[in-house]
Order: structure tokens, then C-alpha cells, then sequence
């Protein structure tokens, strides 16, 4: 059973890599994490919960890890570029970033990358320190309620 422990602070600056320069590693998002996304126009539907593990990513739609429907465990490469399933979803150089607002809250050090096909089509961003706070699953563009870390509970 896995239990979340912890929310991160959401506006907290991570430490910035050698020379300032923007590697795509501090953007994809640490194993361990659990990012939760809703729909950013419909504030009544169902969260997604994208767990991020060493060697792949998982959504769920549902309000209960256990019970919910998942929608994909997909394979994760997190360099030279962040891949989800095959598909690049940020690929260096990273030009610049900037402060993004979403549901959350906003965030200071964030880029951004448009897909443009399959079923991650759309807009999504990326957190300095944290990963993907806003992402479009299935035509579905989310953004970031709550992030933690998740724990092995034994």
C-alpha cells in the first residue's frame, strides 16, 4: 500500500544546475512524486493522479489511488529529453522559463512545450524541482491541485 506523506512547497526554488543553464533533468520530475491534476475549466470532474516512478509514469482518474480507473502506465526517459511512451515532451536546449499560475498555485521557474500529436496532444508545463504541473492527457488539459511525495508503507 502506498501512502502520501508531505506536501511540497509549491513556490519553493530548487537549486539551480551549474552555469544557470536549463537541463531538461530538474524540469521532469523526481521519482517518487504524486502530482494531482484537474481539469482547469470543469472544477467538478474527477482528478487525475500522476504518480512518477524511476522507469515510468501512471495516471489514475479517481479520487482513491486503489479504486481508481487508470488511464495509462506509460515508460518515462528523463534524458537527454523528457519521453513519456516514445513521445518527447521537452527536448533541449530549454531557451528560458518563467513564473506560471495554476490552480495550485504559481510556481516561479516553469517550461513550457507544446505535443503535437497522440494522446498527450496539448499544452504542458513543467516545474523546476517538481515535474509536469500542467499536462493534457487525451484532450484533457489539467493543472496542478497538489503535489507529495509518496512512500512504500510497509
Amino acid at each position: 500500500m502506498l501512502l502520501l506523506v508531505g506536501v511540497l512547497a509549491g513556490c519553493e526554488e530548487a537549486p539551480t544546475s551549474a552555469g544557470g543553464e536549463l537541463l531538461v533533468a530538474d524540469y521532469a520530475g523526481e521519482a517518487g512524486l504524486s502530482i494531482v491534476l484537474e481539469n482547469g475549466e470543469d472544477t467538478g470532474g474527477e482528478p487525475v493522479e500522476l504518480r512518477l516512478a524511476p522507469t515510468t509514469w501512471e495516471a489514475r482518474m479517481g479520487s482513491v489511488w486503489e479504486e481508481a480507473e487508470v488511464l495509462g502506465v506509460w515508460p518515462v526517459v528523463r534524458e537527454p529529453a523528457l519521453e513519456l511512451d516514445g513521445k518527447v515532451l521537452l527536448a533541449p536546449p530549454l531557451r528560458s522559463s518563467q513564473e506560471l499560475e495554476v490552480r495550485y498555485g504559481t510556481f516561479p521557474d516553469v517550461v513550457t512545450a507544446n505535443v503535437d500529436s497522440g494522446v498527450f496532444e496539448g499544452e504542458w508545463a513543467f516545474a523546476r524541482g517538481v515535474g509536469p504541473i500542467v499536462a493534457t492527457l487525451g484532450g484533457d488539459r489539467r493543472e496542478c491541485v497538489v503535489y507529495a511525495r509518496v512512500q512504500e508503507q510497509e
